[in-house]
């Protein structure tokens, strides 16, 4: 640990540069590098701009934790004071090509569609459901999934492509913000774990789901003013370069700056294209991660949603009729139900429609990027942790797990172990 207070980059502003910046400035002098406009990366709220409902804070991006598995996302909302709420994470289904619409909120969104009370194929997949939680929950605590992908252990355990094609894939591609195509690829073991620790494979223990009150952006601000560093964004930086026992950053506007260390708080494959000289090992590890950039839109246009109101969910997964295999998924997030919302309007978050949204109804359009969890990917998660500290430089993300919120903020506590510093 260095006694002596250092110059450190922290590059990428998102929720792991932010919790690494907030540790670090305790002891070391922070500079903190944004290529945005804004800082937060997935925590985007919006705040509605006028109307009756003006100052409405809807979250786009990071929207749900829970009180099992984010223990030092809600240590770090502890020493911000921030509240957060119960909250609802529910899943719905529509197909617009064969017009099956259903929920996972009980029984009236089950059988949003009264006839599936006595439709056999429906019937089968909800058995299935429940043999496919049963056997994946077993295998995943007797350590059994080994490195098969979850396309080979449907085929393996004999599951039916009803339970896949509706019920599955849509679950997990609504996860991931993934194509059905890329999802098939992800390993069973990753996958599995993720819809454990999200309550899907067995009704006791669930977590308990929430939002920070006030939106995500609540958490930000508190971070931002709690801490002592200089933040500057817009400036996209271009070229970090490791010589001389020290590091040199340069940004888009041309401007250069010294510092002892830095952290790469940014996604894999952009931390890679800054450093001009990455070690074999940087090299190895991180040009296996790609990313996919995911188009949202928030608007008020409910025909996004299933036609039956029994269907609707906080996650609704909709097959349009113009929808592949190979495309992302189109997702719709209900915030009034997610956040609370008391409002008249209701509120949705869309993800990669096919269609577009009549103008009309749009309030905001945005991108976000996730990283593509495939074999390779996974695979060097396991000596991520082993980057750190080399050749001065440190890196945290949320690729250093399953891409939640709580994988950035621990990979960002863990840089700040390295210094001898807590979160």
């Amino acid at each position: 640990m260095d006694e002596q207070p250092l110059k450190i980059a922290v590059v990428g502003a998102g929720v792991a540069g932010l919790t690494a910046a907030y540790i670090l400035q305790r002891r070391h002098t922070i500079t903190l590098f944004e290529k945005s406009a804004q800082v937060g990366g997935h925590t985007n709220t919006i705040v509605i701009p006028s109307g009756p409902e003006k100052w409405t804070p809807v979250d786009t991006g990071f929207v749900l934790l829970n009180d099992r598995d984010y223990p030092l996302f809600h240590q770090l909302l502890h020493q911000l004071e921030i509240p957060i709420r119960p909250s609802d994470l529910t899943f719905g289904y529509s197909d617009e090509k064969t017009g099956l619409q259903y929920s996972r909120g009980g029984f009236n969104g089950l059988f949003a569609q009264r006839f599936n009370l006595f439709n056999t194929s429906f019937l089968l997949m909800l058995r299935e459901i429940h043999w496919f939680n049963k056997k994946a929950k077993r295998d995943l605590d007797a350590g059994l999934l080994g490195e098969a992908t979850l396309e080979e252990y449907l085929a393996d355990g004999g599951f039916s492509r009803n339970f896949s094609h509706d019920y599955l894939l849509p679950l997990g591609s609504a996860v991931w913000l993934s194509s059905i195509k890329e999802l098939k690829e992800i390993p069973a073991g990753l996958f599995i774990r993720a819809l454990d620790l999200q309550g899907f494979l067995t009704p006791r223990n669930k977590p308990r789901w929430q939002t920070v009150v006030d939106g995500s952006h609540s958490y930000v601000r508190a971070l931002l003013k709690k801490s002592v560093m200089r933040v500057k964004v817009a400036d996209p930086v271009e070229e970090i370069d490791r010589r001389n026992n020290q590091v040199k950053i340069k940004t888009r506007s041309g401007k250069e700056e010294i510092f002892d260390k830095v952290v790469m708080a940014c996604h894999a494959d952009e931390a890679l294209g800054l450093l001009t000289e990455p070690t074999e090992v940087e090299q190895r590890l991180l040009s296996a991660w790609r990313y996919e950039k995911n188009f949202a839109v928030l608007h008020t246009d409910q025909d996004v949603l299933p036609p039956l109101r029994r269907a609707w969910a906080a996650w609704n997964y909709i097959r349009e009729k113009e929808t592949t295999m190979s495309e992302p998924a189109s997702l719709t997030y209900h915030m009034n139900r997610i956040q609370g919302l008391e409002t008249p309007t209701q509120y949705f978050v869309t993800f990669n429609r096919v269609r577009p949204i009549p103008e009309k109804y749009v309030l905001k359009e945005i991108y976000f990027t996730h990283p593509i969890y495939n074999k390779n990917a996974v695979e060097t998660q396991k000596e991520l942790p082993t980057l750190n500290g080399v050749n001065h430089a440190y890196f945290c993300g949320s690729y250093f797990g399953a891409g939640s919120h709580e994988d950035a903020v621990r990979s960002a506590a863990a840089v700040g172990r390295a210094f001898g510093l807590e979160l």
